[in-house]
């Protein structure tokens, strides 16, 4: 979808700033609750036992999947009353159907799988998320798994750091003006089709997406995850980014590759007002290319806010 068309269907105006305007609907994406199995080592040697874990983590499975069969039957009522009565979806409402969307296509393979190999779901959760329900994922995998990408972003954030030498460097995404006055130098001059293959690679690994295809389908992933976000932020915009739950936070900044591990909450939301107001900047409206760039280069910044701009420092 073209980002006009977002800006039509999220009823936004594309060259006005949303940065304030809370929302108060919520939604129950909890409805089955059970005890989370422990990850402790000595607790499940010593007190459980190999079958009393066996059946703890069932049931944990078990209330997943009627959980996503719970969110399945709630997004399908969203879109039913948005295509009959044209009414607004807010952002928790758009992010449970894609979520729920997700999930669906991954029920199949995780099913096989935990009838035929369960023991094999916690290296499967760690080298091939992409295969597992979100509501059968423990908060210990979840932790795992994002100290996995983090891993991952720190070697590219290293490896940027050292070919921007007499390019393109960190102190031009400092503040927003730095990146409009870069992004207007630059001009059409900068765009996906020039870049190697393996520069689209680490821009693909560092946004957790997948790094295989070819250059073009490298090129084709990152924008349209890069669209996916440009509507997201406007919600974000619109609804305010203090409406966010910190779970929501988190997962926003992980979706846009802003650091989220060992870092206060104030940080996760500077970080996504920068990034949302370099996103949705008209006049000159700021490159995809840039953008990734400023991902990459300011990974381990700091963020403050000085009146109401928020400057990175690295």
């Amino acid at each position: 979808m073209h980002r006009e068309a977002l800006c039509q269907h999220i009823r936004l105006q594309p060259g006005r700033k949303y940065i304030k305007g809370p929302t108060t609907i919520t939604l129950p994406f909890r409805f089955y609750t059970t005890n989370i199995p422990t990850n402790d080592p000595s607790t499940d040697t010593k007190k459980k036992g190999y079958f009393a874990r066996a059946k703890e983590m069932a049931i944990f499975y078990k209330n997943g999947i009627k959980q996503l069969f719970a969110n399945y039957r709630l997004s399908a009522a969203l879109v039913r009353k948005f295509r009959k009565e044209f009414s607004d979806l807010n952002r928790r409402e758009i992010q449970l159907i894609r979520t729920t969307r997700r999930d669906m296509k991954r029920l199949l393979p995780f099913g096989l799988m935990l009838i035929i190999i369960p023991e094999a779901i916690p290296f499967v959760i760690y080298f091939a998320p992409g295969l597992i329900p979100s509501t059968c994922i423990l908060p210990a995998q979840l932790e795992k798994r994002r100290r996995k990408i983090h891993e991952t972003r720190q070697a590219i954030y290293d490896k940027m750091l050292a070919i921007s030498d007499g390019g393109i460097a960190r102190r031009d995404f400092q503040d927003i003006s730095s990146v409009v006055r870069l992004s207007r130098q630059i001009g059409d001059k900068l765009y996906f089709a020039k870049f190697p293959r393996q520069l689209l690679v680490d821009f693909c690994r560092f946004m957790g997406l997948s790094r295989f295809g070819t250059k073009k389908m490298l090129k084709r992933r990152l924008e349209n995850h890069l669209d996916y976000l440009f509507g997201d932020d406007m919600l974000i915009a619109k609804e305010g980014i203090k409406t966010l739950t910190l779970d929501e936070l988190r997962q926003a900044s992980e979706e846009r590759g802003i650091k989220s591990i060992d870092v206060p909450d104030n940080h996760l939301r500077l970080a996504l007002k920068h990034w949302i107001t370099l996103h949705l900047h008209q006049n000159p409206e700021i490159q995809d290319e840039l953008l990734l760039f400023s991902r990459t280069l300011l990974y381990n910044a700091k963020y403050q806010q000085r009146n109401s701009d928020v400057i990175a420092t690295t």
